[in-house]
């Protein structure tokens, strides 16, 4: 008999953690599931590990060769056998209640394809740290997709049949997760239970590390999502619009002139918004705003007039 959930768990040189995940997965209040584990050709102990448990809810799969993450994926898309497929990266740990709190949401909520929820970063050693609220409103992550991705890839729990039609595009080296995330908004909502779903583990090897690489696939994913708008972002603009998106510090922050192009860029996204209506109002130019305060806040040192007139005056 077929079971409720399919855990689908990816890995490659986990060996020293795998086992956290797995018994993470173990501990559910929910049963009815199966593991997953695609190993991707991994020259550790990896595999060794994972056969060391006896659990017959437990599906080892051995790749010959090394796939990257996305094919690897779709390997285990393929292979599950479960209603619903929960993400869970193998450096992970998912709290007990998780898989019990995401099949009854999705059962409850048939318009929605896909649930996350917040994330609780630790450290190499177990040791709990920040807490990431992700938004709630399925109007919201949508409206915010322009900037960021509103569901942490860790904490997905997606219908199986959904998952299969969309595929993750194994031309993304990486980043594949936010691009599958985006086209499934074309035909489903996505939403967050308002509680911790995942414990993301931090250290020094994780492939998200690879900042650069990563940004050049998700300027990819932004351009496509401008495009809906109308618009036609050069490189320098696209890198821009990139750098609104996050909190720190960037070299395309260049005072006065930047601060000026920030606003007329954000005013432009809100008013072709308003003209294409692509993306949920007020949830997008609420947004905008936020984008644009946080911005006159960073600049506030630098530029005292204009960030103090900024924030008196929305878009």
């Amino acid at each position: 008999m077929a079971p409720t959930v399919t855990v689908l768990m990816p890995a490659y040189n986990r060996a020293d953690v795998i086992p956290w995940a797995i018994d993470s997965v173990l501990r559910q209040t929910l049963d009815d599931f199966e593991l997953l584990i695609v190993d991707d050709a991994s020259t550790d102990s990896t595999a060794s590990v994972v056969e060391g448990y006896t659990d017959p809810r437990i599906r080892l799969i051995r790749q010959t060769g090394n796939q990257g993450p996305a094919r690897t994926r779709n390997h285990g898309l393929e292979l599950a056998r479960g209603r619903y497929i929960a993400i869970l990266d193998s450096d992970d740990q998912a709290v007990p209640s998780r898989l019990a709190r995401q099949v009854a949401f999705l059962e409850q909520h048939p318009d929605i394809g896909e649930v996350g929820g917040w994330i609780r970063a630790i450290d190499a050693t177990g040791r709990r740290g920040r807490l990431k609220r992700m938004p709630t409103d399925s109007r919201r992550i949508r409206a915010q997709m322009p900037w960021r991705c509103g569901i942490a890839h860790t904490t997905v729990m997606i219908r199986t049949e959904l998952a299969r039609q969309l595929r993750y595009d194994e031309a993304f080296e990486l980043s594949q997760d936010i691009d599958l995330h985006v086209r499934l908004l074309a035909s489903h909502e996505i939403a967050n239970i308002p509680a911790v779903m995942t414990c993301k583990r931090t250290h020094a090897t994780q492939i998200s590390r690879n900042s650069d690489k990563a940004a050049r696939y998700k300027k990819i994913i932004q351009r496509r999502l401008l495009e809906q708008l109308g618009l036609e972002p050069s490189e320098k603009e696209l890198d821009r619009h990139f750098a609104l998106g996050r909190k720190q510090k960037t070299d395309q922050r260049t005072g006065a002139e930047h601060f000026q192009w920030a606003h007329d860029w954000l005013a432009t996204l809100v008013h072709q918004n308003m003209l294409y209506r692509i993306f949920p109002e007020p949830e997008f130019s609420r947004y905008a705003n936020r984008v644009w305060r946080q911005l006159c806040r960073s600049e506030w040192r630098r530029l005292p007039w204009q960030a103090s007139r900024g924030l008196l005056q929305p878009l």
